[in-house]
């Protein structure tokens, strides 16, 4: 059993082992290639370099024979501009003997000339194909590229000074009015004000139709001004208690009977004016005194009369200062 179990474990062995035999084979079969190809590639590259290198020395030469060769040309323009310079002809004549001289000499240019000729080979050394060798020409124009979307908006800018203020408009039209308001609290009656000049008498109105004939009881009542039947009097009272000042009026029509305080206004809450025409102040205070005058009017004129209230304090002990302090203020 144990060697039937080992001969397929030898096979699995020995199969594996041709395997990675086989692997290393066309690894190293891959790289020997891989090493031919790049050493043809480097071949390559130097004799297109070498190449590259004679052309240019070929085209450096062509141009040093053609400097050469129109070098006495040049010197001679030279020699012209300097004499129309107003130079010696002595001197310019030994100049250009000497630079003929040098030429003859020495094939050696000077070196700006040579500097502009290796900047005239590195031009050309640019613009030649290494495949074709030969100079490069500018191909067709191509075809315009795509159009890009809009880029992001840039940042806001920094907000400008305020303008100057412009002219004033025209006033708007007028809104619609408003609720009405509640009505305020009723103020004190205020001192009566003299009594104006009557009037003229005004005209005298048409005629009205003649009335049925009544029954005849009484002759009726003429008109009167108003009169104080029972005028008011000074009286004293004690704080606390309460005053009535009379004021009984007649007349025909019946007059109306108003009252005011001098230099003051009636006590509020506190004072009530009967139908007879009498004043009644209740719970009376130091500062109710002072002079009270009522008026009565009808439509024939008025009548005025004044009384003066005196209000007398409740000092409970008489010879305490604190208790008559107040009766002495008042």
């Amino acid at each position: 059993m144990k060697e039937d179990k080992q001969i397929p474990q030898a096979k699995k062995r020995k199969a594996l082992g041709h395997f990675c035999s086989m692997a290393a084979l066309l690894l190293s079969i891959a790289c020997c290639i891989a090493l031919v190809h790049v050493e043809f590639r480097i071949q390559e590259h130097h004799r297109l370099l070498s190449h590259s290198t004679t052309l240019c020395d070929q085209i450096e030469e062509k141009i040093l024979h053609k400097v050469q060769k129109n070098y006495k040309r040049w010197e001679a323009e030279k020699g012209e501009t300097d004499l129309n310079e107003g130079k010696g002809h002595e001197e310019s004549a030994s100049r250009k003997k000497r630079s003929v001289s040098s030429v003859n000499s020495s094939p050696t240019l000077a070196p700006d000339v040579q500097r502009i000729v290796r900047e005239e080979l590195r031009q050309l050394q640019q613009q030649i194909c290494a495949k074709d060798h030969v100079l490069c020409r500018t191909g067709p124009k191509g075809n315009p590229g795509r159009r890009s979307g809009p880029g992001r908006p840039g940042r806001p800018g920094r907000p400008g000074r305020p303008g100057r203020p412009g002219p004033q408009g025209s006033p708007g039209t007028q809104g619609p009015v408003g609720p009405q308001g509640p009505m305020g609290l009723k103020g004190d009656l205020g001192v009566p004000g003299v009594p104006g000049v009557p009037g003229p008498p005004g005209p005298r109105g048409p005629q009205g139709i003649k009335g049925e004939k009544g029954i005849a009881i009484s002759a009726p009542r003429p008109q009167e001004p108003p009169r104080l039947q029972e005028p008011p009097t000074a009286m004293t009272v004690n704080e606390g208690q309460t005053a009535l000042l009379n004021c009984t009026a007649e007349g025909h029509p019946p007059p109306q009977v108003t009252w005011s305080k001098v230099n003051s206004s009636l006590p509020v809450g506190r004072h009530v004016v009967e139908s007879s025409g009498a004043l009644i102040i209740k719970n009376v205070k130091p500062e109710d005194d002072g002079v009270y005058s009522c008026r009565a009017e009808n439509l024939l004129g008025s009548v005025n009369a004044s009384a003066k209230l005196t209000v007398q304090c409740e000092c409970f002990n008489f010879l305490s200062i604190k208790y008559l302090a107040p009766c002495l203020l008042h």
